[in-house]
């Protein structure tokens, strides 16, 4: 059901065989530091993607609450607070 959404690992093999191929000389510098920010881009979501996966359901919804509260989301009071009983057992 969720397969199109999971990253192919051909995809970025290809986008990063196709950068290593070019000589850096070849490369404009806005074009090296925009490929380093979207390496860097790449590498931070595939490791938080990562985490969430590889930890308990309890950890994704608190990670959402916690972005939504830094989002600014919950007042000024920045209340939010996972759900606690029978949803988070089914």
């Amino acid at each position: 059901m969720f397969a199109p959404f999971w990253p192919q690992p051909d995809a970025k093999k290809t986008m990063i065989v196709g950068i290593e191929e070019t000589l850096v000389e070849d490369i404009d510098p806005i074009e090296q530091i925009e490929s380093g920010i979207n390496r860097i881009h790449s590498d931070v979501g595939d490791t938080l993607l990562n985490r969430l996966r590889e930890n308990h359901p309890d950890f994704f919804e608190q990670a959402v609450v916690d972005l939504l509260l830094k989002m600014g989301y919950g007042g000024a009071e920045q209340r939010g607070n996972a759900l606690e009983g029978p949803m988070m057992e089914a």
